[in-house]
């Protein structure tokens, strides 16, 4: 391009600098929100798919069903299940099964010294786990996992155990056992459903027979991913037969048995199964999604509009280079350098905007996007589409209307800026969309409010979960410890439970069994909590009948304390009528004693289910945490001083309850925030664009405009006139937006068990915002357009 060109160009910009200005900062707010989200939605999309082959892995998942309507789907499967896939079935190439551990690992050095470490991400694995899971080993040699006690540890875990050494053939202590480092792998992507830092090799043989409970994930490889539903339809013949037989020798029970096979690329967005980590929500990932196309139209659709309201002003300019003899295609290249120009300062202000704003969106989805997912060929493709059609619309647009206008008027200063008709429709789109936005976006912030000020059903202020290890789990250890707690006045107010015992746990204990209800025999699945006397009172959940655990008496019979949906899921008529009634599980009897109100132990997305609570046995050596009431600010130091005393081993591993439970919904708030932020985003963009449609369709009225005010009308009565055409399409674009907002808000908390009810204020506080939006994006031009001087709007005529 010529020198020429470039004059132009700035010449240009320097005339409507703040237009030109408002339009590249909101192009390029809106090309950072569209890379963002194609970035978050491909993370989120790609879960698992960088494994190699995961077309073919398959995880085996568990459903019992039975006459009382509780059905219960799991994540675990059959301890049995993976040697008998591998032993009757050729369509599976390999089988391995996976069960988390939770504990500590301990290296221990020459000179005496040891560091304690929580085993966080480690899962004990058969020895065949690298054949489905494959990784290529950076330090070690994979055969050597089959060795027993072995261990393979990730690159940062290695860091963290032993430095920048080789720890392979170097040894760490879990819990009594000694087990060898064999290898070590590269660090896991973080959109990893099954994610681990150490895998220990661990031998299953001894459950290869158990059709019982499920315990565990199995993973299976398959020969051809195509088979899998003639082996799904397959192994459940044999689970009816094995788990069937199993659940009639062991609990007297009929209950019906499903094995699915899920694909391990669509774990992530799949149904919440008990015993899993907590899922991503697709239906938030489809809003964004959609968000995203949305502030794309809108930006591209605001630009041409830009580009068109100049092309208006320059219409004096443009036909006098016609009458020189510039054809389309000349001014063409104009207009396309023009174009060009702004798109590539938009892409390079988009992509220098998202470094800017990594840190902070990071904090906010709590994902580790970095500035190379830029370079990832959806993204790039997404880059040089948004490139072209800005270039296009900001140039062949303009040209068409330039060349279909008569030279003549041109040089009289007026143009035809398209079908005026349209414009008011486009208006009416905008309007819709703003406007449905708005009522969505406030309901969002209803239900993450609603979610997040939620009563629980429990009290988890300040109360810290210490974690014990199997040392101190059981026997002298576990009352040296509670004596110890109870010689502090400060710290009476504490309760022993089992290690999966508490709100906010991924992993539950559950069983099958059944009650009697007036001799009819109601089947269930319900979930288990091991607990003390004290819990119930300690975490102030209220009893609706009887009481906590009676002790100190030589009962021959266990009792139990049973949440409210456990009363209804019975049949029973309130909480007192099952009082004293007889739960047959665990080849036992087992006493209802109390029954609590219903308490939210599991999060927002699933009812709550039917719960059974039992006396914790303090003599196991099962892992156990203690809830400790703070009531000082010095509390948490006596209670390191105190277990530092008891241990010269293990580190003191603490939480605090009120952070686990804000897990239960941490999903639902971290989209909640991006789906506002970016609703927020697309609002503001959309009045930049009712701002430049609002511009362009006051400029076809300029003759009418200056006529009027000719003729003696004030400012007022213009600016009133002028602004009931734009409030008629408001009034239109609100009674069509609100119905179909409201419809699609419904059912969007239509996924919640637990959700808020869509309120009519929120119709009139839509209202009031968009009456806003209004009068930032139109009637500041109105105002403008009357304050004109009509000598200067009639000037060419």
């Amino acid at each position: 391009m010529n020198k020429t060109t470039l004059t132009i160009l700035l010449r240009k910009v320097k005339k409507r600098f703040f237009a030109f200005g408002l339009n590249t900062i909101g192009l390029s707010f809106g090309v950072c929100s569209v890379i963002f989200i194609t970035v978050y939605s491909i993370d989120e999309l790609s879960y698992d798919k960088h494994i190699q082959n995961h077309e073919r892995i398959y995880r085996v998942t568990t459903e019992y069903q039975t006459n009382s309507g509780t059905d219960l789907a799991m994540a675990e499967s059959f301890l049995g299940i993976s040697p008998t896939l591998k032993k009757e079935f050729p369509e599976v190439e390999e089988a391995v099964r996976v069960f988390p551990y939770t504990g500590n690992i301990t290296v221990q050095f020459k000179s005496g010294n040891s560091n304690v470490f929580k085993a966080e991400n480690t899962y004990r694995v058969d020895k065949e786990f690298f054949k489905v899971f494959r990784h290529p080993f950076i330090d070690g040699v994979e055969s050597d996992f089959s060795k027993p006690n072995s261990i393979v540890v990730t690159k940062s875990l290695s860091k963290k155990l032993f430095g920048d050494k080789s720890p392979v053939n170097k040894a760490v202590l879990i819990e009594n056992q000694m087990y060898g480092v064999v290898g070590v792998i590269n660090d896991l992507p973080r959109n990893s459903d099954l994610y681990y830092e150490a895998l220990l090799s661990h031998d299953f043989s001894y459950y290869d027979d158990d059709w019982g409970n499920p315990a565990g994930f199995t993973y299976v490889l398959l020969h051809n991913s195509e088979t899998s539903n003639q082996l799904e339809s397959k192994i459940n013949s044999i689970a009816t037969e094995k788990a069937l037989s199993f659940f009639v020798k062991e609990y007297d029970m009929k209950s019906n048995v499903r094995l699915s096979l899920q694909p391990v690329s669509t774990i992530h967005f799949s149904k919440q199964l008990s015993g899993d980590s907590i899922k991503g929500n697709p239906i938030y990932l489809k809003v964004l999604i959609t968000l995203g196309v949305l502030i794309f139209l809108i930006v591209i659709f605001n630009h041409s509009n830009f580009s068109t309201s100049i092309y208006a002003e320059r219409i004096h300019e443009l036909s006098i280079r016609k009458l020189m003899g510039i054809n389309k295609s000349g001014l063409l290249k104009q207009f396309v350098f023009e174009s060009t120009t702004v798109a590539a300062l938009v892409i390079l202000i988009s992509i220098t905007l998202y470094a800017i704003l990594l840190p902070f969106t990071q904090e906010m989805t709590g994902k580790s996007l970095t500035f190379s997912h830029l370079a990832d060929n959806t993204t790039l493709v997404i880059l040089l589409t948004i490139f072209l059609v800005i270039v296009i619309s900001g140039s062949f647009y303009p040209v068409f209307y330039s060349f279909q206008n008569s030279t003549i008027i041109g040089l009289k200063g007026f143009s035809s800026l398209g079908n005026n008709r349209l414009r008011k429709f486009l208006t009416v789109g905008q309007l819709i969309f703003t406007a449905g936005l708005v009522f969505f976006t406030l309901t969002v912030h209803n239900q993450v409010s609603f979610l997040r000020n939620r009563d629980f059903g429990f009290n988890s202020n300040n109360i810290v979960m210490v974690s014990l290890s199997k040392e101190h789990s059981s026997g002298n250890n576990l009352k040296t410890l509670t004596d110890h707690l109870q010689k502090d006045n400060s710290m009476n107010d504490f309760s022993i439970i089992n290690e999966l015992s508490y709100p906010g746990s991924e992993r539950l204990g559950y069983q099958l069994g059944w009650i009697y209800n007036n001799n009819n025999r109601i089947e269930a699945n319900f979930n288990l909590f091991e607990v003390d006397s004290i819990f119930s009172e300690l975490l102030g959940i209220k009893f609706l009948a009887g009481g906590s655990f009676i002790t100190g008496q030589n009962e021959t019979i266990k009792q139990a304390i049973v949440n409210h949906a456990f009363v209804k899921m019975a049949r029973f008529d309130n909480a007192r009528s099952i009082i004293g009634e007889t739960i047959h599980a665990f080849d036992e009897q087992i006493r209802i004693v109390g029954v609590v109100s219903d308490f939210n132990y599991q999060g927002f997305q699933q009812s709550i289910k039917p719960l059974v609570m039992l006396p914790i046995n303090s003599t196991s050596n099962d892992g156990k945490k203690v809830l400790i009431k703070l009531n000082r600010p010095e509390d948490l130091k006596n209670i390191e001083s105190t277990y530092s005393k008891l241990s010269t081993m293990d580190a003191l591993e603490y939480t605090f309850l009120d952070d686990r439970v804000k897990n239960m919904f941490e999903q639902e708030a971290t989209t909640g925030r991006v789906t506002q932020a970016f609703s927020l985003l697309a609002i503001l963009l959309a009045t930049i664009g009712l701002y430049s449609l609002s511009n362009l369709i006051l400029l076809q009225r300029t003759k009418e405009i200056g006529v009027r005010k000719i003729l003696g009308i004030s400012q007022s009565s213009l600016t009133i006139l002028l602004s009931r055409e734009f409030l008629l399409l408001f009034l239109i674009s609100f009674a069509v937006a609100i119905p179909i907002a409201w419809d699609r808000s419904q059912h969007w908390l239509s996924d919640y068990a637990f959700r808020t009810d869509l309120r009519i204020s929120t119709i009139g506080l839509s209202g009031l915002i968009i009456a806003l939006i209004l009068v930032m994006g139109i009637l500041t031009n109105i105002i403008r357009s009357t304050k004109i001087n009509p000598v200067d709007l009639l000037r060419n005529e």
